[in-house]
């Protein structure tokens, strides 16, 4: 992890092209400043979430390839209609996909938004509710008790 709590070093991507440290960082940084309210503070609870909530990272790369396989899917469509269709049909295809992608993208980042939402308000249900009853023992899911093992910072 950066001093800022951003990841560090490359991952190799599922058709083995290695990602850069600056594509990595670039996606945290972005995520942090748009989905946020741009403040320190905001910025600083971002980074704090990112650190402690394995969930939350995941949630934050499943919307990422969302995005990218909804632009890679417009873009297979708009090659498919540009070579089997004429010149005007293919313009105006390609004035209408953008759009269709990006609502879509919008659609299923909301989708998966509130599903992890719903999973975290639950896991912090289960854990106020087991300490409220006097069990020292963590309940099981996302937070800063997972920290131990493979998800230390």
């Amino acid at each position: 992890m950066t001093a800022r709590g951003g990841p560090e070093g490359s991952a190799a991507g599922p058709s083995g092209c290695s990602t850069s440290r600056n594509d990595i960082r670039s996606f945290f940084y972005l995520a942090q400043r748009y989905g946020t309210d741009g403040t320190n503070e905001g910025m600083a609870a971002f980074d704090k979430m990112w650190v402690a909530y394995p969930g939350f990272r995941r949630t934050m790369y499943q919307i990422s390839i969302v995005w990218a396989v909804v632009f890679l899917l417009q873009a297979g469509v708009t090659a498919l209609i540009i070579a089997s269709d004429t010149f005007s049909a293919a313009y105006n295809w390609d004035q209408i996909l953008p759009i269709v992608a990006i609502a879509a993208a919008m659609v299923l980042t909301t989708m998966i938004s509130r599903r992890a939402q719903r999973t975290g308000q639950a896991r912090r249900a289960a854990a106020e509710s087991t300490s409220a009853a006097g069990s020292e023992t963590p309940a099981s899911g996302d937070g800063p008790h997972r920290r131990q093992g493979r998800y230390r910072a």
